[in-house]
């Protein structure tokens, strides 16, 4: 009988407890939606002062009327017409602004322009007062014809001879020729003459002649026939040894009437006369 009654104790004390635990076990709910907040509006970068700041510096303010200071180069308001790599490189450059062309070497001022700083096959660069570098090339378009947006652009007037009256051409061979241009000639006037001359030296390191090279079509020395390559070895029959020969015929250019050039031209032989008015 008592173990009968304890067992039923037991059995209520069970059934008390379970039912607690039920009691205890938290029911679930629907889960709650999660709204992400709007993203606050970006503010709108002012260009202007975007381009003003320094973009090196984090707290730095452009100051007010701040604008950007002088480039390092520039466009020069020229063309070039040709150029000649060798010893003494040179450029032969047409300047609008003044209509004058020539042909100038490393080192040399351009007017109007500035110093020409390197010379290429192509291309060159000038140097203007203000320390800007600017570049010439062979591969621009010339200022006449059309541009790219259709528009005609206007075409310089051609340059005045500058020889007209003072060389006429007899022959292929004979020339006549104002003195005073011979005289320029002589005392390598390289503007006048349209061309560079380098000394011709032997073995022996003795001068034996002069050669030509950079002769430009509107020089005096394409004006009188000589060209490129030409070798000029004796002046009125005198072989050219010595500045002496050069000094020589300089000094006696007033009474001369008629300059003899005798050299060689592709191996063959060439003689130019020269007579003086």
């Amino acid at each position: 009988m008592t173990v009968a009654v304890c067992a039923v104790f037991a059995a209520r004390t069970v059934a008390s407890l379970t039912e607690a635990e039920i009691d205890e076990i938290p029911t679930r709910t629907a889960p709650r939606e999660i709204v992400a907040p709007a993203p606050a509006p970006r503010e709108k970068l002012d260009p202007e002062a975007l381009v003003a700041r320094n973009m090196f510096c984090s707290t730095c303010t452009p100051e007010p009327g701040l604008t950007p200071g002088p480039t390092d180069s520039f466009v020069p308001d020229a063309q070039l017409i040709a150029t000649s790599i060798g010893k003494e490189p040179v450029a032969t450059v047409h300047v609008r602004t003044s209509d004058v062309q020539g042909s100038w070497g490393l080192g040399e001022t351009i007017p109007g322009i500035g110093t020409v700083a390197r010379i290429s096959y192509v291309s060159i660069d000038v140097t203007d007062g203000q320390g800007r570098v600017g570049t010439l090339s062979l591969l621009e378009k010339s200022s006449g014809g059309r541009s790219d947006d259709g528009a005609a652009t206007p075409t310089p007037a051609a340059a005045a001879d500058p020889f007209n009256g003072r060389i006429k051409k007899i022959d292929d061979a004979t020339f006549e020729v104002d003195r005073s241009i011979v005289r320029e000639l002589v005392s390598g006037n390289v503007k006048l003459a349209g061309a560079r001359i380098s000394p011709i030296t032997g073995k022996d390191g003795k001068l034996s002649g002069l050669r030509m090279f950079a002769v430009r079509g509107d020089g005096a020395a394409s004006k009188i026939g000589l060209q490129n390559s030409d070798m000029i070895e004796a002046i009125n029959n005198i072989k050219i040894e010595n500045a002496n020969t050069l000094l020589g015929l300089v000094a006696q250019l007033d009474t001369m009437t008629t300059v003899e050039l005798a050299g060689t031209r592709r191996g063959k032989p060439l003689t130019v006369t020269l007579r003086l008015q």
